[in-house]
């Protein structure tokens, strides 16, 4: 053992990746009962049941039916139970798995494993999950036709609103529900049959946007998306010039999330009536995320792990006039862990030091260093000699104290730097 002093005061943080029985994730339920249809020659239906309360969506991933090696397709809005899949090949058969996503603890497991095989010859649906396995026949349906004549325009007077009006679907087996619109190939909004128009508002002035529209049938099956068209908001005024926030901060906070926060626009006049933020998130300049005044903090979701992202913020004020991006700041998303990992902190009044961790044939989990003072490793406090103690903890694989061992350093203190089970 060497010796050595110990100094200032810290807490002993000790994080482990183990493999137990509870899940990382458990306080987001994942979706269950999910389930896939074959509508057509091109599209599937899916179908869940949410058991998540407050997610910010769903995550829909894909796989060739002959293999697993799944795919983000699609991020699916709050309290969704349905999405249709369309722009498939025919007689072909895909695997589909969902989960919830929701900070700060993070997406949920993934839920079932289900497979559908598009029309165009025998057609199945098999449904896998940890207990069971069922495999039903699909019937033929016909989905409403594809919605045609889709035209976008600016509203008269305004540079933050545009018109999307689209021809009436042929409705199909199941007749006609609702309308799905999509902007810049993001679920916007549901329109009810039979109305076939609405309007974007809350825009950017001078900026293109893209909109795409599918029927559903009463028992959601969609239709393929429409011919994308896109239109052009005309030039807000451009005085007063508003400044750019300031203070622009970007952290990766886990292998999917990010934070972003800024310093607000100070205003004591009103005299740039700020009302909302817009964050740009590259690659790809998307609009990541907008956030009500006086707000200055966002959480950016449905990343992908150990990846880079930039991003910058805008201030927008009532008349829709937005300011020039802040500076773009860079942050790498973590990997994620593996199921069943575990963090816990341990420590107390005086200096502590984790100098090595293993684990023995039966997942328990063994601790050794140096604490000073009083230190509480699980099972009351534990009080160090003057010069500071070695210790020995033993947890249990779901981290319960099993036992801490301490041995007094004399005169001097001493270090323990590695343990062997």
């Amino acid at each position: 053992m060497n010796a050595r002093r110990l100094a200032r005061p810290v807490a002993l943080a000790v994080v482990l990746v183990l493999t137990v029985s509870t899940s990382a994730s458990a306080a987001t339920p994942r979706p269950t009962g999910l389930t896939a249809t074959a509508t057509s020659t091109t599209a599937i239906t899916l179908r869940w049941t949410d058991l998540s309360s407050n997610e910010l969506g769903f995550e829909i991933q894909r796989s060739p039916g002959d293999k697993s090696t799944f795919k983000k397709i699609a991020t699916a809005p709050a309290n969704a139970t349905t999405y249709g899949d369309t722009g498939l090949t025919a007689s072909t058969a895909y695997k589909y798995r969902v989960r919830a996503l929701k900070p700060p603890t993070g997406a949920s497991s993934f839920s079932n494993v289900t497979t559908a095989t598009t029309l165009g010859g025998t057609t199945t649906t098999t449904t896998a999950s940890t207990t069971t396995t069922s495999t039903t026949t699909t019937p033929s349906t016909t989905v409403p036709s594809v919605p045609t004549g889709l035209v976008a325009s600016p509203v008269a007077g305004s540079c933050s609103s545009i018109i999307v009006d689209w021809n009436a679907s042929t409705p199909g087996t199941n007749g006609l529900k609702d309308y799905v619109v999509w902007r810049d190939g993001v679920f916007l909004k549901y329109v009810t049959a039979p109305t076939t128009i609405t309007t974007d508002s809350g825009l950017v002035g001078s900026r293109t946007y893209s909109y795409a529209v599918q029927a559903r049938d009463t028992l959601l099956n969609p239709s393929a998306k429409s011919t994308a068209v896109t239109a052009t908001t005309p030039a807000c005024p451009t005085t007063p010039t508003l400044p750019v926030p300031s203070g622009f901060k970007a952290t990766a906070t886990s292998c999917g999330f990010a934070v972003a926060s800024w310093n607000p626009i100070y205003d004591p006049n009103g005299t740039y009536g700020i009302t909302k933020y817009n964050l740009y998130r590259q690659p790809g300049n998307v609009l990541a995320k907008t956030v009500t005044a006086p707000a200055t903090t966002v959480v950016d979701t449905g990343l992908a792990p150990l990846t880079t992202y930039s991003y910058a913020v805008t201030a927008v004020n009532g008349a829709n006039q937005e300011s020039a991006k802040s500076t773009a700041v860079s942050t790498t998303t973590n990997a994620c862990p593996p199921p069943g990992a575990v963090a816990r902190t341990v420590g107390g009044t005086g200096s502590e030091y984790s100098r090595t961790v293993a684990v023995d044939p039966d997942g328990n989990i063994v601790i050794a260093g140096t604490f000073g003072q009083t230190a509480n490793f699980g099972g009351g406090n534990v009080v160090a000699s003057a010069n500071g103690d070695i210790f020995v903890a033993k947890y249990s694989p779901t981290f319960a104290l099993l036992w801490v061992k301490q041995f007094p350093s004399g005169s001097l203190s001493n270090e323990l730097n590695n343990v062997a089970t």
